[in-house]
């Protein structure tokens, strides 16, 4: 199967397996800071370290946690100093070698620098490695850092002017593994904010993406093409600027894969494909994550995460609003699939707040600890970092209450031209709909047991796969069927 084939197949499972549902308790950690995010995390074999913005300080100081993986604290440093001055952007937060290497922007003596620090794994003795000076006072902010080899990290972040409100350039940052900063360059052709980005080795090209647009740059990080028009899914129904790319990735030397999210009032959610063709980025292909079909289609996916098993996790929430000192809560859904593509859990986490993910990660227990901020009902003029985590299985360890996930049944014949038949033995009766895999609802209706088995007539389907959900109560039942 193709792979954009098996991608709109993975997300129907999510679309339309409905998920299961539990009251979310998401922790926090006590900063002294009255409004602050959880923005970065990394973990060893024992611990978890947490980076957090504190966003009440004049500055938007630093702060860096460490706990148990029960969140239980270990270790604190409020208001992270570099040289007696407080850090006020850190974009990087990662062990290396033993260490924390950090990335902070710091101003000193009324003048912005980058700093490559590290610290102990036990908060303690900071070391200054390296420094860039910035002109004009500004700030430099990344999303995240990639391997460009294996001794090597690279960053697109921006230059800007209180914390990313005014842009003044698009920048890459390259270090080795030890913190020496190797190179910072300015990327001529554009100011877009960066949101992710990736590296062509066969090429020698970087592609970045951001609010406004898409850019190959050549290895001076000269704009060579640019994408920035409108997109429209499949069918027409919808329309798109320039999306907004939650992670981006060269698949082939002329081939880009990016999971985005339209940026209009109405989120969806898609997979967009671009190609190099003549040496000009150019739309290929927009797959929805979100079908037509979908009663919610405002669930904006966030987060992309794979871990050592290639294993892939999906963290969604809708988009975050404060109005009038009114609290909205928003839906949230966190989902996880195998290598091969079957599923393993999809959660919707109800929750009287609301809601925004800025980062996830993988521990080496195989838990997924999802990170970012809520806005609560009691205190809608301030926001609170938050963490979730969930278990290998999908048990929600940060929740008393219990969850249930879709369970496989088998189909025979499969494939078939006519009949399907399958069995579950707890129901006499069940409830069931049939999808194709561009995401539209073939049929829904009731089936009883005729002799122990059900039966349901798929005649009228076209050929190739489609997507069985059989509903008992408060459990899924989900298959693949082919017709032929």
């Amino acid at each position: 199967m193709a792979k954009n084939q098996i991608l709109v197949l993975i997300l129907l499972f999510i679309a339309y397996a409905l998920p299961a549902q539990s009251d979310v308790f998401t922790g926090f950690l006590n900063s002294k800071s009255f409004s602050n995010i959880l923005e970065l995390v990394e973990t060893d074999d024992d611990f978890y370290y947490f980076g957090i913005r504190n966003i009440d300080a004049a500055a938007n100081s630093i702060s860096i946690f460490k706990t148990t993986p029960d969140f239980e604290e270990v270790n604190s440093i409020e208001s992270l100093s570099i040289r007696d001055n407080e850090a006020s952007l850190l974009s990087l937060l990662k062990i290396v070698n033993d260490r924390l290497l950090l990335v902070s922007t710091v101003e000193v003596d009324s003048k912005n620098y980058i700093f490559t620090h590290s610290l102990d794994l036990n908060l303690e003795n900071p070391v200054v490695i390296d420094s860039i000076e910035l002109d004009s006072y500004p700030e430099f902010k990344a999303r995240e850092f990639k391997f460009l080899d294996d001794q090597t990290l690279y960053t697109f972040g921006n230059l800007s002017t209180n914390n990313t409100s005014f842009v003044h350039s698009a920048n890459y940052f390259e270090m080795d593994l030890m913190g020496k900063i190797r190179r910072f360059e300015e990327v001529s052709g554009t100011t877009t904010f960066v949101t992710t980005f990736d590296y062509n080795l066969n090429t020698n090209q970087f592609f970045i993406a951001g609010v406004f647009g898409s850019f190959i740059l050549d290895a001076t990080f000269n704009v060579t093409s640019e994408f920035d028009e409108l997109l429209s899914l499949p069918g027409g129904a919808y329309s798109f600027f320039p999306p907004l790319m939650a992670s981006c990735e060269y698949v082939a030397d002329t081939t880009i894969e990016c999971v985005s999210s339209g940026s209009t009032e109405e989120f969806s959610n898609f997979l967009t494909v671009l190609n190099i063709e003549g040496g000009e980025l150019q739309f290929s292909d927009a797959i929805p994550l979100h079908p037509d079909t979908l009663e919610n289609r405002r669930t904006k996916l966030t987060i992309a995460t794979r871990d050592d098993d290639e294993n892939y996790y999906f963290a969604y929430h809708e988009p975050f609003n404060q109005n009038d000192n009114t609290i909205t809560p928003n839906r949230i859904f966190i989902s996880k699939f195998d290598k091969d593509f079957n599923n393993i859990y999809f959660l919707e986490l109800l929750d009287e707040n609301e809601h925004v993910f800025t980062n996830s990660i993988v521990d080496n227990n195989n838990n997924l600890i999802v990170i970012g901020v809520l806005t609560s009902q009691d205190n809608p003029n301030s926001i609170r970092n938050s963490y979730i985590k969930i278990s290998d299985t999908g048990e929600l360890l940060t929740s008393t209450k219990s969850i249930y996930q879709p369970e496989e049944i088998a189909i025979f014949p499969n494939p078939s031209a006519d009949y399907i038949t399958f069995k579950i033995d707890s129901i006499d009766e069940a409830s069931y709909q049939i999808f194709s895999l561009d995401g539209k609802l073939k049929k829904q209706a009731r089936v009883s047991s005729a002799g122990g088995q059900m039966k349901i007539d798929i005649q009228f389907l076209s050929e190739g796969m489609h997507v069985l959900n059989v509903y008992d109560g408060d459990i899924i039942h989900i298959a693949k069927i082919v017709k032929k």
